[in-house]
């Protein structure tokens, strides 16, 4: 298993996972048990979004489609961050799309307050909205949603989809 933590200035835990824990090191910690899985059955578009740190659960599911789905189903990765320095994991799912058969990934990275150093590292300024999700889900209506974030950015994204007419049966979703 591997953990993701975002290091917090004042966080108790996060200081010691960061400052303590090394590769390799033994924790105690339980199994993961939750009902936030993919449907690997499944051959709608794969739709995956995410802010911030909320990339964490949805990165294995991006590993598993490149891995077991190689043109069997597209995969579309929507992630907001305020820059490049608060953007986790981008290399990783730079190089999963690297790695995965021909048009099978599409990634879109949106920066809501680029640094003057992100020239050239995201897609498109501002928020997620639904105008973005319209632009780059072709068929929005009969994809697949995984999406993982706040409580307030979930709220919204799965208003945006309802009023778009997607079934809220196919937006999974968990917030952190």
């Amino acid at each position: 298993y591997r953990i993701s933590v975002k290091r917090e200035p004042f966080g108790k835990a996060s200081s010691f996972l960061h400052e303590s824990v090394k590769v390799g090191d033994i924790i105690d910690a339980n199994r993961p048990a939750g009902d936030f899985v993919l449907d690997t059955e499944s051959d709608r578009t794969l739709v995956l979004i995410s802010p911030g740190i909320g990339v964490t659960p949805l990165l294995p599911m991006l590993h598993n489609h490149v891995d077991e789905k190689k043109g069997k189903r597209k995969a579309i990765w929507i992630h907001g961050a305020r820059n490049g320095k608060q953007h986790p994991f981008q290399g990783e799912v730079s190089d999963l799309k690297s790695e995965a058969a021909e048009g099978d990934v599409t990634t879109h990275a949106r920066y809501s307050q680029p640094l003057p150093k992100d020239e050239g590292s995201y897609d498109s300024l501002g928020r997620i909205n639904i105008e973005l999700l319209e632009s780059l889900i072709p068929d929005l209506q009969k994809a697949d949603y995984y999406m993982c974030g706040n409580g307030a950015f979930m709220a919204d994204v799965e208003e945006m989809l309802q009023l778009a007419g997607v079934d809220p049966h196919r937006v999974q979703s968990e917030t952190f």
